[in-house]
């Protein structure tokens, strides 16, 4: 594939899917795509989660990691979900919580999805259908809130596509990549 360099793809995940939205909305003319894996409107009520439980005394830092594995599909390879997890237990606690400061509390497009212009920069949403945390009942829900954006469901993925099972993923990734340059 030849790419215009001027002119990126984004392509992010969870927190980075979310980002995808409001990279399409605000910097519209930056990309020339955005694609938002597990992105969802607004991840709000989330608050206890967040700063009461993630964050107690009484809670180490395995109890992170663990709850990523939760959000993993049960038909992701063994290895690609163990490193996914090993992922999240190395990060340095005051970095999840920002990221999960963004997810929960700062990402909210619900009254402005409508005024992305998929004309400017396209945008597709995909989520997987083993994922609790972005669902793909709310997925779907910001892809038909955006005139002219593209949602497909992920069968058989979790909410780490890419990392927990990169062969199916890329199932799923190519059609949308392929469309992009043709669009280009």
């Amino acid at each position: 594939m030849s790419w215009n360099s001027s002119r990126p793809v984004y392509m992010g995940c969870s927190m980075g899917g979310h980002l995808a939205s409001d990279l399409a909305l605000n910097y519209p003319g930056e990309f020339r795509a955005s694609i938002g894996l597990e992105a969802s409107m607004w991840s709000g009520n989330t608050d206890r989660l967040v700063n009461q439980w993630f964050y107690h005394p009484r809670l180490s830092n395995e109890s992170k990691p663990a709850m990523m594995m939760s959000l993993c599909s049960p038909n992701a390879p063994e290895e690609y979900v163990r490193e996914t997890v090993w992922g999240y237990s190395q990060g340095a606690p005051p970095v999840f919580k920002g990221d999960l400061h963004y997810y929960s509390f700062e990402h909210d497009v619900r009254e402005t999805a409508k005024n992305i212009d998929t004309r400017k920069c396209a945008l597709y949403v995909l989520s997987g259908d083993y994922d609790w945390s972005a669902y793909p009942a709310a997925c779907k829900a910001l892809a038909d809130a955006v005139p002219g954006a593209s949602y497909t469901l992920m069968e058989g993925m979790g909410h780490f596509p890419m990392s927990e099972d990169p062969v199916r993923f890329k199932k799923y990734l190519m059609p949308a990549l392929a469309e992009i340059q043709a669009r280009s």
